[in-house]
């Protein structure tokens, strides 16, 4: 079974399946007009626009979708009745836990799922409230499991773990970023430590600039799930191309939130090294990267035709690290591993 993003091309399918398991499991506790009422929500492109939607497929067959709203609330949350009691529901909610940097769900619970949700650790706020004829009880889980991670200056110790990392770059045909020119050092590693400690103490130029990379790791397994290269400062062709800070996550990792704690851990070591201003830059068709760092607080700044190395329309982000800091230390102090 695969997890994933619901495409727009899929999104009539989706809400389909809503519909149909709504009708046949919860209808029968509404009355005429919740039903219209849901109806009109499902149909309603502004009320959708306003989720983040997943599918669970099997065999590229959609049977179970979920949504969030303001990534801690929880919508729409059906599977096909073929695929009822098969563990379908919880895995769709295990998934988006990951995605989840509050560490707190809630839901506006039907009375006939409130028992499901119940065995997921949700608890009632209230007694149950009726609203244009739909019934629910608003619930709250503060107690979801998360993965918490840090940066861990790369040792002899990480040499099999920072290798299979890069291997899985390679097995998956996927460019690499923050990753201290690993990739070229798989057959002497020793010889990559001694470059980086280096490269941390180097005086700055317009060749090199002093730098730090870290392993990013998670707490729960101690395995290596992204990396990230941090220059203490720029020269020219850093500050045209490259800028201060450029990250990683391996292919199996993604799509759980870890890019982003990897670049507020990354901002915090900004702003011991006194950085007011981050400078990044992505291209632009790696919506992805844009994502991570507009979570944190990034201005798009330029975008613009490299014509050179790259050749292709890259986006510079600047990102006020106090700021940043200071807005997002709520969201993302409780998923740091100390």
């Amino acid at each position: 079974m695969e997890i994933r993003n619901i495409k727009d091309s899929e999104l009539k399918d989706a809400l389909n399946l809503v519909w149909d398991v709504f009708l046949k499991f919860e209808a029968p506790d509404y009355t005429e007009e919740g039903i219209n009422e849901f109806k009109n929500s499902i149909n309603n492109p502004d009320f959708i626009g306003k989720m983040e939607l997943f599918g669970a497929y099997e065999k590229d067959e959609l049977i179970g979708v979920i949504a969030t709203r303001e990534k801690h609330h929880l919508s729409l949350l059906f599977v096909r009745e073929d695929y009822h009691r098969k563990g379908i529901g919880k895995s769709l909610y295990e998934y988006i836990c990951k995605l989840n940097p509050d560490g707190y769900f809630t839901v506006n619970s039907s009375p006939y799922a409130k028992g499901f949700y119940e065995k997921l650790g949700f608890t009632c706020e209230s007694l149950e409230q009726i609203i244009n004829g739909i019934r629910f009880y608003p619930m709250k889980n503060e107690n979801i499991n998360i993965d918490r991670l840090r940066h861990e200056i790369p040792t002899l110790e990480r040499k099999d773990d920072a290798i299979e990392y890069i291997k899985e770059f390679l097995e998956y045909g996927s460019d690499i970023n923050g990753f201290g020119s690993l990739d070229k050092y798989l057959d002497n590693y020793e010889e990559w430590l001694e470059k980086l400690e280096t490269y941390r103490n180097i005086e700055p130029n317009e060749q090199r600039v002093p730098g730090d990379t870290y392993f990013l790791v998670r707490e729960n397994d101690n395995r290596i799930v992204g990396m990230i290269n941090i220059r203490h400062c720029l020269n020219d062709n850093l500050r045209l191309i490259g800028g201060h800070i450029g990250y990683s996550i391996r292919p199996t990792e993604r799509q759980k939130g870890y890019n982003k704690i990897n670049l507020y851990l990354g901002l915090l070591r900004c702003q011991e090294l006194g950085i007011k201003e981050v400078l990044m830059d992505c291209d632009k068709d790696n919506p992805a990267s844009a994502r991570t760092m507009i979570a944190l607080g990034g201005k798009l700044i330029k975008e613009w035709y490299e014509p050179n190395i790259y050749k292709t329309i890259l986006q510079d982000y600047a990102i006020d690290v106090d700021d940043s800091i200071k807005t997002y230390a709520k969201t993302y102090n409780p998923r740091i591993w100390k």
